[in-house]
């Protein structure tokens, strides 16, 4: 068992000014300051492990981690007017556990047979403070306490629960060959959803907005196969082969009341890709080996990446995108590995070739088309985010 905390003023400034004081307050406040804003940390970290071999051919285990974090900063430098001010905590909280069974058979086919389950419930938020300073009374206006005029509250939930599978196998020979194969299959299922929760205070009383949200709360469905192979060929030559299939799915949830004010229901985005890879090692001596592997591999763009959609913002819209493709890569590497008594040497020269790359592309002019198809009022907007897929 493990558990770790920190907690500290890491950010609390204690530097000096290269401006004079002024009755603005250009060097501490707004988008000048001089200093970094004010914050406090407090991590908790934890970790715990038990497993229990039977015998020589049943194990077990479990395991737990967790985190949870808090970040308060004191946004000085975001504020607009000397007036206001702006505090802002992050919060992030995850809590995982796994499960598994280990069986060693005696035979002269399977080495090892597992099946492991995990389950994974993780909480980001925003909470944004904001309100007036206290003011001393003067000749024309009486002293003015500090009070808030509104909080912003933004968090994101997501919840996995998935399911492993692993197969391998003794040193086969077929042939000339020694083969050695490992076959993994997994299925999984997350859910993710975004809540707005604001409020607003007037005349002493705090007023809440119904809860909302920016996008559908979204399923990801996924499954996934693959297949290695690690051939001795000669007692210094080693080949490796491998393959896997992925398949995925986005299924946009019911809102269950909660207020979209620019959510679109599309179809369900579907995601399927076959990868494989490829390598040839040789062994120089006993302590130097060379090695080449070629392979290719790919990435769906996640759920926050396609259907996130931020547009009511006066300093810019964030646009979503639900037709973004999935990233395809070809990678290549050439390595040189050496140990002896001195050391470790490695050595490796590696190269990727991207295709429907993810990118986003900040736009400050509007074409005719452009504001036609996201709508009038976005032509006032100074930025527009869109994601797109290069070619």
């Amino acid at each position: 068992m493990v558990y770790s905390n920190r907690h500290g003023h890491e950010m609390k400034s204690a530097g000096g000014y290269t401006l004079p004081e002024d009755s603005l307050q250009t060097r501490s406040l707004r988008s000048s300051k001089q200093t970094p804003d004010d914050s406090t940390h407090n991590h908790h970290n934890y970790l715990a492990k038990f497993a229990y071999r039977f015998n020589d051919n049943h194990r077990v285990g479990v395991s737990y981690s967790g985190q949870n974090n808090k970040n308060y900063i004191i946004e000085d430098s975001a504020v607009t007017i000397t007036s206001f001010w702006r505090e802002a905590e992050d919060r992030s909280k995850r809590d995982t556990v796994n499960v598994f069974y280990e069986y060693f058979p005696e035979s002269k086919w399977i080495s090892l047979a597992k099946i492991d389950a995990d389950y994974q419930d993780t909480e980001t938020s925003a909470y944004n403070y904001e309100g007036t300073r206290a003011e001393d009374a003067t000749d024309w206006s009486p002293a003015k306490q500090r009070k808030p005029s509104d909080n912003n509250i933004r968090i994101f939930n997501t919840e996995l629960k998935r399911l492993n599978f692993r197969l391998d196998s003794q040193a086969l020979e077929f042939g000339k060959w020694t083969h050695q194969l490992s076959f993994k299959a997994s299925t999984a299922e997350r859910d993710f959803d975004v809540l707005h929760k604001d409020s607003v205070y007037l005349s002493g009383v705090w007023v809440n907005s119904p809860d909302s949200t920016m996008m559908y709360p979204i399923k990801t469905k996924q499954h996934t196969f693959s297949l290695h192979d690690k051939i001795d060929l000669t007692h210094d030559w080693i080949a490796t082969l491998g393959i896997r299939y992925d398949w995925a799915k986005y299924e946009q949830q019911e809102l269950n009341g909660l207020v979209c004010r620019n959510c679109v229901k599309t179809d369900n985005a579907k995601f399927n890709q076959l990868t494989w890879v490829t390598g040839l090692e040789k062994h120089l001596t006993e302590a130097w080996k060379v090695g080449y592997n070629i392979g290719t591999g790919f990435r769906i763009p996640n759920a926050s990446e396609m259907y996130f959609d931020y547009r009511d913002n006066a300093a810019g819209a964030w646009m979503s995108n639900p037709n973004l493709k999935a990233e395809r890569s070809l990678s290549q590497n050439l390595s040189l590995q050496g140990s002896g008594n001195v050391g470790l040497l490695s050595v490796n020269f590696h190269h990727t070739k991207y295709k429907d790359f993810l990118w986003e592309q900040e736009t400050w002019m509007f074409t005719k088309h452009m504001v036609e198809s996201f709508g009038a009022r976005y032509s006032k907007c100074k930025i527009l985010i869109l994601r797109k897929s290069t070619g």
